[in-house]
C-alpha cells in the first residue's frame, strides 16, 4: 500500500485512478464484488473513504476533505463557486459516460486480453475505435478553447482522463486517437509530463511483494 502526504493529493488521487482502472480491466470489465478490492492496495483507502468503492466517489471525498492541500484548484477553486465545480463535474460525467466505455473495451482487447491468454476482438477494437474517435473529436475541439478540459486550471476533470489516456498511448498501438489531435496531443504532453502523474506511473511499474 503506497502512502501519500497530504500535499500529495494529485499523486494519491492519479494512484487510485490508475490502480482501479487496470482492475476493471483484469476483471473482464465487470464490477468486483466487494471482497475484490479487500484483497488489494486501495482497499484501506476505500475503507478510509467510508467504504466507498468507486474511483470517482473517491477522488471526489478526497478533494474536499483536503480542500486546502495540495493542488487547490484540483475540484474547483473556491472563487469559482458552484460554476467553477460544475464545469469540472460535466467533464467528469462525460469521461465516465463517453470516454471511459470505448476506450476501457480498446484496453482490454489489446492490453490486457493478450496477458490472459484471450484472443484479441478485432471487431470489438474497431467498433470501439469508432465511437472513441467521436468522442476525441468533441475533446479536441474543446482543448482548442482552453488548455484544460474545464478551464485554464489542471483539474479533477484532467485527471480522470489520464489512465485509460495513459493505457491507450503506451500500451496500445492506438496512441494517434491522441498524439495525432493537434489540441489533444498538445494536452497529453502537458499532463502526462507533470511530476505528480510521473510519480503514479513509476509507482506502478515498482513491484509489489506478493
Amino acid at each position: 500500500m503506497h502512502t501519500f502526504a497530504k500535499g500529495q493529493i494529485a499523486e494519491a488521487l492519479g494512484y487510485i485512478l490508475g490502480v482501479t482502472s487496470a482492475y476493471a480491466c483484469l476483471a473482464g470489465k465487470r464490477k468486483p464484488k466487494r471482497s475484490y478490492y479487500l484483497r488489494r492496495p486501495i482497499s484501506l483507502l476505500c475503507v478510509w473513504c467510508s467504504s466507498l468503492t468507486e474511483s470517482r466517489a473517491i477522488c471526489r471525498y478526497i478533494c474536499d476533505q483536503y480542500a486546502d492541500s495540495g493542488n487547490q484548484a484540483l475540484f474547483g477553486k473556491k472563487e469559482d463557486g458552484a460554476v467553477g465545480r460544475a464545469a469540472i463535474e460535466q467533464w467528469i460525467e462525460s469521461e465516465g459516460q463517453s470516454f471511459n466505455p470505448p476506450s476501457l473495451a480498446i484496453i482490454f482487447q489489446l492490453a490486457f486480453a493478450p496477458m490472459m491468454g484471450r484472443t484479441t476482438d478485432l471487431a470489438v477494437v474497431e467498433q470501439n475505435e469508432a465511437k472513441l474517435a467521436k468522442v476525441l473529436d468533441v475533446y479536441d475541439q474543446r482543448l482548442g478553447e482552453s488548455q484544460y478540459f474545464a478551464g485554464d486550471d489542471f483539474s479533477l476533470a484532467d485527471l480522470v482522463h489520464l489512465p485509460n489516456a495513459d493505457f491507450l498511448v503506451n500500451r496500445t498501438s492506438k496512441a494517434g486517437l491522441i498524439t495525432e489531435r493537434k489540441n489533444l496531443a498538445r494536452w497529453w504532453d502537458d499532463v502526462s509530463s507533470r511530476p505528480a502523474w510521473k510519480k503514479v506511473t513509476e509507482m506502478q511499474s515498482t513491484p509489489r511483494p506478493s
